[in-house]
């Protein structure tokens, strides 16, 4: 997770909100980079080690229905972290379902 105004954003929610994947194929770090989205605002990336497999899925056409949910209750970690925001070594889990189109 990058830092910013996505961290803040991120810190407000609760398990089991709803999130947006959006591929990033002109990213130059990684050409399968998924940015992960809420109310499109940037929230951070899929890990990398994950990415590919994912990407090829999302990239298909018809491309699957994809149903995103934040698996982490962020909030209590920010609770935890004494502060309003997460740090840059959080991670959160999501859990993702494709189905065909």
């Amino acid at each position: 997770m990058g830092s910013g105004g996505g961290d803040v954003h991120l810190a407000q929610l609760s398990a089991g909100t709803p999130i947006d994947l959006v591929r990033d194929p002109g990213n130059e770090a990684d050409p399968n980079a998924i940015q992960i989205q809420h109310q499109g605002i940037l929230l951070g990336w899929i890990a990398r080690e994950i990415a590919r497999p994912l990407a090829l899925a999302l990239d298909e056409d018809p491309a699957p229905h994809i149903y995103t949910q934040l698996a982490t209750d962020t909030r209590s970690i920010a609770q935890q972290n004494g502060a309003d925001q997460l740090h840059v070594h959080n991670v959160v889990t999501l859990t993702i379902t494709l189905t065909p189109r």
